[in-house]
């Protein structure tokens, strides 16, 4: 090596490890020429938007880093500027080949109500050593109505129940429907559930819009998180099918002072209107046999199934389903009726 050439490599060997930015400069004994050694991040974004979500459930999304330099990416920290609500599952230091990839775990737990706005900072040997990401969500308190789908046969009446999971304290709810042709309102048959406490309800039904309103004169709230709130009934009309889904939905809860309505989703059904069935067919399956004795029998031992047809299995019409009616049945079979 000739004296330039150690000269040039003490130079630069007092000069070469930059260790807080991962710099360091190799020269070649042989042809003087000093290489750049040095690790460099890139990010696939610099905004993590969890969007809308739920208060209380865990939240993942993931970072991915790539290293663009020539020699090894450690990532030493990633530092959230709320450690309350956010963390990582990422296991540091992180190390990242050239020309190699890895992902940075953000993991969200939010605790309130209310859009936030945080900071992810990443610390690592590139140049620079810091990189900030920015972390955005919508966190809601669940606060869900749900109207439960039924079936039953044209020219029955069946019921509608309402249920609520909430996490906030409901005291009162408004819900209205407009009611299609194939459902008529039954005439005072709302009725409040035991989740009640000092409650009160008025029902209007104006230009086919049913009005539920439920209230507590002393702002008491609904008992419990969870189950039925109200239910009322229907005749069912025609033969086809329909969604019935709230027009209007007000769940009433005080918060911070203020009432508000704090309804975060509403759930609609589907009402199935089947034609009337023939006498006997017990079980809904077009047809009289043995098959229907066998449902009238788990009927009466049992209670009401999914699929049993009340109206048909009471052949005799009184308003019973017994062993009269098997006993009808028998004969429908057989041919004697």
């Amino acid at each position: 090596m000739n004296i330039f050439k150690r000269l040039l490599f003490l130079c630069v060997g007092m000069l070469t490890w930059e260790g807080q930015i991962g710099t360091a400069y190799a020269i070649n004994p042989e042809d003087g020429i000093v290489t750049i050694q040095s690790a460099k991040a890139e990010f696939s974004v610099t905004e993590v938007d969890f969007g809308r979500v739920a208060v209380g459930d865990s939240y993942s999304s993931n970072v991915r880093v790539t290293n663009a330099g020539n020699t090894n990416l450690v990532i030493s920290s990633l530092s959230f500027s709320d450690v309350n609500v956010f963390s990582t599952t990422t296991k540091l230091p992180l190390t990242i080949s050239p020309g190699t990839s890895s992902e940075l775990n953000i993991t969200y737990i939010p605790v309130n109500r209310g859009s936030i706005e945080r900071t992810l900072t990443v610390i690592s040997n590139s140049s620079p050593s810091q990189y900030k990401i920015k972390l955005k969500a919508q966190p809601y308190i669940v606060n869900e109505l749900h109207v439960q789908s039924v079936s039953g046969i044209t020219g029955e009446e069946v019921t509608i129940r309402m249920t609520m999971n909430n996490m906030d304290a409901v005291s009162g709810y408004q819900v209205d429907f407009d009611l299609p042709e194939q459902l008529e309102y039954v005439t005072g048959s709302f009725t409040l559930s035991n989740r009640k406490q000092d409650h009160f309800s008025a029902v209007s039904l104006n230009n086919s819009v049913l009005r539920i309103i439920v209230y507590s004169p002393n702002d008491k709230p609904l008992t419990g998180n969870e189950g039925e709130i109200g239910s009322f009934k229907v005749k069912l009309i025609g033969n086809n099918s329909v969604e019935l889904t709230p027009s209007k939905t007000v769940l009433s809860a005080t918060i911070n002072h203020v009432i508000e309505n704090v309804v975060s989703d509403v759930y609609g059904s589907q009402i199935t209107i089947k034609k009337q069935g023939k006498q006997g067919d017990a079980n809904g399956d077009e047809k009289v046999d043995y098959m229907d004795i066998d449902a009238i029998i788990s009927y009466i031992m049992k209670g009401e199934t999914e699929k049993f047809i009340f109206k048909n299995a009471d052949i005799n019409e009184d308003g019973e389903v017994n062993v009269a009616d098997i006993v009808l049945i028998v004969n429908i079979i057989k041919g004697s009726i």
